[in-house]
């Protein structure tokens, strides 16, 4: 029985979809922390009052920065994100913090991006490698069926 399409491979197929999604999600990742830093533009210094330990729901220990900063004399607190690697500030350090003018609430901290373009540029590899992957799927079965119908 002859195949429709000769070029025809469900796995490869997939495997550029995922490298496709992979590569749309590492730049929605990048764009994001971009939005961000766009939109604090007020820059100020934060005070790190402590770092909260607790445990998830794998039982794994995981660390929360807690910040302090004065925006128009007024006093905020703000947590960090939370992260089972250990942050990297220390309690009491003074880290600089940029501010959006039109909610203090919201912060950018360039000291907690520290390894955000190495998550970028991993997820982007991956998604050319499955991309990648996924076209040799698909020229192989190509090469196979072409052979065969010959």
């Amino acid at each position: 029985m002859k195949k429709m399409f000769a070029w025809f491979s469900p796995g490869g197929i997939l495997f550029i979809l995922i490298g496709c999604l992979l590569f749309v999600f590492g730049f929605f990742i990048k764009n994001m922390s971009v939005e961000k830093s766009k939109k604090c533009t007020f820059e100020t210094v934060a005070v790190v009052e402590n770092i909260v330990d607790s445990y998830n729901y794998d039982n794994k220990r995981t660390h929360m920065p807690v910040y302090s900063y004065v925006y128009n004399g007024e006093s905020f607190k703000a947590n960090g994100p939370i992260s089972q690697k250990i942050p990297n500030v220390n309690v009491g350090e003074t880290v600089k913090f940029f501010i959006d003018p039109n909610d203090p609430t919201d912060y950018y901290c360039p000291k907690e991006e520290k390894g955000g373009n190495l998550v970028f540029i991993v997820i982007i590899i991956m998604g050319v490698a499955f991309g990648a992957a996924g076209i040799d799927s698909i020229r192989k079965e190509y090469q196979i069926n072409t052979e065969k119908n010959f």
